[in-house]
């Protein structure tokens, strides 16, 4: 990260979205940080959060490894974080769900974070089912640390909460369809989210059709003159009219 830091950029809002499908539970929060944003394509929004598929080569040249010395800093505070590939990373001994900001040093915060940005998204595997307010403070626990509400309900959700967008591909405990082309969610509102949270109650047992792709690793990856292009270029919403640039520094 400390060699593209202009590219790394923390702002205003935070989502929650609750993924209810088959098996399993995890907290995945992903962020929105480096060049352009972290982008999401699912043919169910509950289907498996997995990478494209990519050689060992190409993932060496488009992800950095984790940052050693972030590695050392973590577990000198009981945390392990193990890469994913081709892209994210697992971390263990951190209960996201009951633990405060303050009960870590900052400098762990910004070591997460900053993978988080380099990786393009964390898992927290076995946290179990979280309550609504155990999933808000999750999420708030990362970049701007304000919630952003932007969905329905479905009459699915716990406590009805506001906050919590939930999804699923069975009518009955969430909202179909969400999301089947690619996309960068939050781009229709004026304050891009920082991060979106992603609570994974169960999973396909057969694995699902939920995509990342780093966009900030392959905009490095372009040659100068193209990058010049696209860092003139802004990108307009069709539902709200927003206007965003395509390249955030």
């Amino acid at each position: 990260i400390a060699a593209r830091p202009k590219f790394v950029t923390f702002t205003c809002f935070i989502a929650a979205t609750l993924l209810y499908s088959k098996k399993s539970s995890s907290f995945v929060p992903k962020a929105f940080a480096r060049n352009v944003p972290l982008a999401t394509r699912s043919s169910s929004a509950a289907d498996t959060a997995s990478a494209m598929p990519s050689t060992a080569d190409t993932c060496n040249n488009l992800i950095p490894a984790i940052d050693e010395k972030h590695k050392a800093l973590l577990q000198e505070h009981d945390i392990v974080i193990e890469p994913i590939e081709p892209m994210g990373a697992r971390v263990l001994g951190l209960d996201v769900k009951a633990v405060k900001r303050s009960d870590k040093p900052e400098e762990v915060w910004e070591a997460l974070e900053m993978e988080m940005a380099q990786r393009g998204f964390l898992v927290f595997p076995d946290q179990g089912v979280m309550t609504p307010d155990e999933q808000i403070h999750a999420s708030c626990l990362w970049g701007g640390r304000q919630m952003h509400s932007t969905h329905g309900v479905h009459p699915a959700t716990p406590e009805g909460n506001h906050h919590i967008f939930r999804l699923s591909n069975d009518r009955q405990h969430g909202i179909l369809g969400v999301g089947p082309q690619w996309h960068n969610d939050g781009s229709f509102v004026e304050g891009t989210f920082s991060h979106v949270g992603y609570h994974i109650i169960r999973v396909p047992e057969k694995g699902g059709g939920t995509f990342f792709a780093h966009q900030g690793a392959a905009f490095d990856k372009l040659p100068p003159e193209k990058q010049e292009r696209w860092q003139r270029l802004v990108s307009l919403n069709s539902n709200s009219g927003v206007l965003h640039p395509v390249v955030h520094e």
